[in-house]
């Protein structure tokens, strides 16, 4: 609803900013979608975020986490952390709760577990590629490629990058879509060399995502796409620290720093 932004469209964070300022306390409520979606950690990170703001600013109120998975999806020892040692009087994290429905003139949520009243909410929906990709043929939920390489199995011709690929183990972030983006860019310009794709060498993403958790502290995860030669299997290799620290978000800053040159020129 265009009552409720979320921050997955454009403009909406500026809306989102808007209503932060506003807010002078009660439940501020995050609803986490159902997986897969953009960013699996970016529901957490907001959560803490959202507390360290109420913290600072000593507002009286609460951010509740209701969670359709049993615990975060990313990074869950270091969010479940993050929630019980740095905000134990600000975060409630409710896991297995679905949402089934929400009254924004009453300002009530239906759950799982009953209704829950807010004075300011954030419900992430479920996720889906663009209707274009149905449209075209190119998958339904989500595009459908053809591992290891980003090639449409409907058109050769055509090449899924990022959030909308559904049949690639890799989290859908923009750090693996940056990595993709520069894969699939060799690869056309070898094919408009006239080199068949297969000429050229299985290209497969890498990234980091960092989480913040505070104003300085965050705790990180890598994803690495790699091929299984003997079965052809591509297989997500994930290593993570899941500590916070200071220095970790130093990290985080100098990551960001180098991937948006790297996108947008120095």
């Amino acid at each position: 609803s265009s009552q409720i932004p979320v921050g997955f469209r454009p403009q909406e964070h500026v809306a989102l900013r808007r209503e932060l300022l506003q807010f002078s306390g009660g439940n501020l409520v995050i609803r986490v979608p159902n997986p897969p979606y953009r960013c699996p950690p970016a529901p957490y990170e907001r959560a803490t975020l959202l507390a360290w703001y109420l913290k600072e600013n000593q507002i009286p109120g609460k951010v509740i986490v209701l969670d359709p998975n049993s615990e975060p999806v990313a990074k869950p020892k270091g969010f479940l952390a993050a929630f019980e040692e740095l905000y134990p009087d600000i975060i409630e994290y409710r896991p297995n709760t679905q949402v089934t429905g929400l009254d924004h003139g009453r300002k009530v949520v239906a759950t799982s577990a009953g209704e829950l009243e807010y004075a300011l909410i954030n419900p992430i929906p479920d996720m889906r590629a663009h209707p274009l990709i149905e449209a075209a043929g190119l998958g339904e939920r989500w595009g459908l490629v053809r591992p290891p390489r980003f090639v449409s199995q409907a058109d050769p011709r055509v090449y899924l990058i990022g959030d909308i690929v559904g049949n690639m183990p890799a989290p859908k972030s923009g750090a693996i879509a940056h990595a993709e983006a520069t894969i699939v860019a060799q690869e056309i310009a070898a094919r408009i060399q006239r080199r068949s794709p297969e000429e050229s060498p299985v290209g497969l993403p890498s990234g980091s995502c960092y989480s913040f958790v505070d104003q300085e502290e965050a705790i990180w995860v890598t994803a690495e796409l790699t091929l299984d030669e003997t079965s052809g299997e591509v297989k997500n290799v994930v290593s993570s620290d899941q500590n916070r620290s200071a220095q970790s978000g130093q990290v985080a800053y100098a990551w960001a720093q180098g991937v948006w040159a790297d996108m947008f020129g120095g």
